[in-house]
């Protein structure tokens, strides 16, 4: 379990919130229509376990999107391995997926909350949005509206054959 170090002092206002985009490994369709709900709700109950607050989880079958708030005393990084980490192990107790893997390079975008409803509507509409475009297709888009430049490394570095 994560833990936010100190007691949270009352006098301090925190809202930090982010949208974390994990991709499978090598980026293979291995989440199923039917695993989808399933995983989701599971990811859910990790993010609250290990204390963030959930707004959304969903995605498609190459990767997932979840956004939460996450306290200070949390860093980024260690909430996005946890949340992989965790429903990895999950995931490889499903019949025919022992070797589920998320691959280690991930997406971890800040959202103000101003922008939260459109990123938690956004996020459930993961199966009508990949109808039209794939997941570096989406990728490239949210890491332009984040002012990153998109590049064909980190992320990409594995990608399927398919």
């Amino acid at each position: 379990m994560i833990s936010s170090g100190s007691s949270s002092n009352p006098s301090n206002f925190i809202s930090i919130r982010i949208h974390l985009l994990c991709r499978t490994r090598r980026g293979f369709p291995l989440i199923s229509d039917d695993l989808q709900p399933e995983l989701w709700a599971y990811v859910g109950g990790i993010v609250k376990r290990i204390g963030l607050k959930l707004y959304q989880v969903g995605g498609y079958r190459d990767h997932m999107h979840v956004f939460f708030g996450i306290p200070s005393g949390i860093s980024v990084g260690c909430a996005a391995q946890s949340i992989m980490d965790k429903s990895s192990v999950w995931i490889r107790q499903t019949p025919k997926m022992a070797m589920f893997q998320w691959q280690s390079s991930y997406g971890a975008f800040s959202v103000s909350g101003s922008h939260s409803d459109a990123t938690m509507a956004y996020i459930r509409r993961q199966k009508e949005h990949h109808q039209k475009r794939n997941l570096k297709q989406e990728l490239i888009q949210i890491l332009r509206a984040h002012g990153v430049a998109p590049t064909d490394q980190g992320f990409w570095m594995e990608s399927s054959s398919g």
